[in-house]
């Protein structure tokens, strides 16, 4: 991690072992914006106990970010820490969703979105699964929604993924803030409105790739319109929550939200590319 890119979470007291909510707003009310001020001038605004408690989080903090390890930053499980590495994290990210034929462990995954700067790749089974796991090979970082509980075990249980990837799944973080339930209901709260035409929830999913399945190329290019939606609203539903938590912090500049895309056009591609003999009126 370059050395200016930690100037991003020196503002943050929520920290593993660190504060509360409240109590990183109070430190803030007072002045004490970033961990050299607490050192300097906020060392009397709590007891003994708890300005040492914090002092040596900001110094295991300090020495987590000079490791410049992103398993090691990932390990802490500190969703509010986590998403306050969002920029130095941002640049490397790839942002991933699976759609399967249901929900149980054993349920296989059908179709595969993965969004890198606004460009989406999409892998159907039966089509060219075999290249997604070549593609998981080459990632630095995934950034999922229930990513860590749902997509990565299945994509392990089935074969496509076997090799350890670092991952930041922004569920925990979205329901931590208040947001929710679900991506969609963290979009909609936010501002964001799902496209119409397009399933409402994951649960859709099994009904279109069982009619594609039966040889509907529209059920389909639906399942994979929702597929992609489902990934490329993840950078700005991050930048969103980013912005949020970080919206007391007097000198706060929000981040500018990334635009999300119309995927319209890189599904009828793939479709095009991969399946060109299949009736598009299907």
């Amino acid at each position: 991690m370059p050395a200016g890119d930690r100037t991003f979470v020196h503002m943050s007291f929520q920290l593993p072992h660190g504060v509360s909510p409240a109590a990183e707003r109070a430190l803030w009310r007072h002045g004490i914006l970033t961990w050299q001020d607490f050192r300097w001038r906020g060392r009397n605004l709590f007891s003994p106990q708890r300005t040492g408690r914090l002092l040596q989080a900001i110094l295991a903090a300090e020495e987590l970010l000079a490791s410049q390890n992103w398993r090691d930053y990932l390990r802490c499980q500190h969703p509010i820490w986590l998403l306050r590495l969002m920029p130095v994290f941002r640049p490397h990210a790839y942002f991933l969703d699976v759609e399967t034929t249901g929900v149980r462990s054993t349920d296989p995954p059908v179709t595969v979105a993965v969004c890198r700067q606004s460009q989406v790749s999409f892998f159907v089974a039966g089509v060219n699964f075999p290249e997604l796991t070549n593609v998981l090979k080459q990632v630095p970082l995934l950034v999922t929604f229930y990513g860590r509980r749902f997509d990565l075990p299945r994509l392990r249980r089935f074969g496509i993924l076997n090799t350890k990837i670092p991952q930041l799944d922004l569920a925990p973080i979205a329901r931590k803030l208040g947001f929710g339930p679900g991506l969609k209901g963290s979009l909609r709260q936010l501002g964001w409105t799902w496209p119409p035409g397009l399933p409402q929830a994951g649960a859709e999913a099994p009904a279109l790739w069982h009619r594609y399945q039966a040889g509907s190329l529209q059920a389909l290019r639906t399942l994979l319109l929702y597929n992609a939606y489902d990934t490329v609203t993840l950078d700005w539903l991050w930048t969103n929550l980013y912005n949020v938590s970080l919206r007391d912090w007097p000198l706060f500049r929000p981040l500018a939200l990334p635009k999300i895309p119309d995927v319209a056009p890189a599904v009828d591609q793939w479709i095009k590319e991969h399946l060109p003999a299949m009736d598009p009126n299907g």
